[in-house]
């Protein structure tokens, strides 16, 4: 099947009357599907109340996750593999969740940490798969919390591998270590020796068992000589565990740097033309505008809302979270800006003070923006994005605004 046309019936209102539908996988079937923000409405609209399975792996996906639960609240397993999805991890997986067995989100573009919670959306007692690997997520591994507890998790697969985590493994990482049949933590930048607990356990491996620290370069001490096992021939390649620590490696490990976010050169240029008292403080001022490691949207929310002026309104917390009435719904991270589809649609400083000296011609980089200002309209040579020569070649005056 190539280039082909996605089955129509699942996405009309056909598909409301089957109501028994449990799952659809469509993944690496190179089907032309719909955007992944339609793919959620549509379930949701299509009130599947026993649907629990979505594969959606190489299906060339793109922006955030964002929510999930309100789309799909019965939700079991998740393969949303080797896409170009970006942002965060969905934030309402722990919250919305306690049964999941099955979590693929491995290469895409996803990035920040983990929280421990994470680990509690997932079925106690099940065997999981967590696969996470190849995406830029960073910070501390997830704590798996109590490893005594009798509703720990038993993972069958659990990669964290490529991703920018850094630190030690924590403690509670033993008994999991000892009970996944496939656990990688490799290419990461973990520090220093391996849980004193995993010396005290005994472990019957199986063929089929591997564990993985390859390329922690800073990974070192001593290692359970069942352990050892489990890595070979080559789980350890790439890092010093077996030979004694050294002072080499310090905790001071720095994750990868930002990809800078397309909406951020036609913003900077605005901030740029600027003059008023506040100026040249509006980057301290207004909260976000100086920011360039965030997206100037939001990580979540991709069709995120203007935060209203004063700049001193708390603007950080998510507008609403009713799972009946609709999906959470955030803030942009810069004050006076409106997104659609994570590209941003409004810039609206109005009431700021300031005067706009001339339309920069780096404004044309804001590829989507539909509204300037409170009451100014986007001029002609704004909207053909040939801002330099269009205005320039009239001979009149550049604009000034005052917001």
């Amino acid at each position: 099947m190539s280039n082909a046309s996605y089955p129509a019936w699942v996405f009309d209102a056909r598909a409301a009357n089957m109501t028994k539908i449990v799952g659809i996988g469509l993944g690496g079937t190179q089907l032309q599907l719909p955007s992944w923000t339609v793919i959620k409405e549509t379930l949701r609209s299509n009130n599947w109340t026993s649907f629990q399975r979505l594969s959606l792996p190489s299906s060339s996906l793109t922006g955030p996750i964002g929510p999930l639960a309100y789309y799909m609240p019965q939700l079991t397993t998740l393969d949303l593999s080797n896409n170009k999805l970006a942002g965060v991890l969905p934030p309402d997986l722990s919250a919305a969740y306690s049964n999941l067995l099955y979590v693929n989100l491995s290469s895409n573009n996803l990035h920040g940490s983990v929280p421990s919670s994470f680990l509690r959306a997932f079925a106690p007692g099940a065997m999981l798969t967590v696969d996470i690997s190849n995406n830029k997520l960073s910070g501390l591994l997830p704590d798996i919390g109590n490893t005594s507890s009798t509703n720990m998790s038993a993972f069958w697969r659990f990669n964290l591998s490529t991703n920018q985590f850094s630190g030690s493994i924590p403690d509670s990482y033993a008994a999991m270590i000892a009970s996944s049949e496939q656990l990688d933590l490799s290419k990461l930048q973990l520090i220093g020796q391996l849980p004193m607990r995993l010396f005290n356990l005994t472990v019957n491996a199986t063929r089929t068992k591997t564990v993985r620290f390859t390329d922690n370069t800073c990974l070192c001490g001593p290692i359970p000589a069942w352990l050892l096992n489990l890595t070979l021939p080559d789980g350890t390649n790439g890092t010093r565990l077996g030979s004694a620590c050294t002072s080499t490696c310090t905790s001071a490990v720095t994750a990868g740097g930002n990809v800078l976010h397309p909406g951020w050169p036609g913003l900077l240029s605005l901030r740029s033309a600027m003059v008023g008292p506040l100026t040249p403080s509006i980057a301290v001022i207004y909260s976000g505008w100086n920011d360039t490691s965030k997206s100037p949207c939001h990580d979540i929310d991709p069709d995120c809302k203007l935060c209203p002026w004063p700049p001193t309104q708390n603007c950080s917390s998510q507008i609403a979270n009713n799972s009946t009435t609709g999906p959470p719904s955030y803030y942009c991270n810069v004050y006076g800006v409106a997104c659609t589809a994570g590209r941003v649609t409004t810039v609206n400083i109005s009431g700021a003070g300031l005067v706009l000296s001339q339309l920069p011609a780096g404004l044309s980089q804001l590829a989507m923006l539909r509204e300037l200002g409170e009451s100014v309209s986007l001029p002609l040579c704004i909207q053909l994005r040939r801002l330099d020569a269009a205005c320039s070649s009239t001979g009149a005056a550049q604009p000034t605004h005052m917001w």
